[in-house]
């Protein structure tokens, strides 16, 4: 699931109120490409949202 999909399901629980912070955590045993996809996943969320 993208994080941005994650993230448009959240806000109308939480009255359309956008998070303070974000967590996102992994399996201990994911591999180094597996943590720079998520990095660059969770960096290209961060642009979109300051984008809006």
């Amino acid at each position: 699931m993208r994080l941005r999909t994650v993230y448009n399901q959240a806000l109308p629980r939480h009255n359309n109120h956008p998070p303070a912070e974000v967590v996102l955590t992994h399996p201990e045993a994911w591999s180094q490409r597996e943590l720079d996809v998520l990095r660059h996943a969770a960096s290209l969320a961060v642009s979109a949202a300051a984008c809006r």
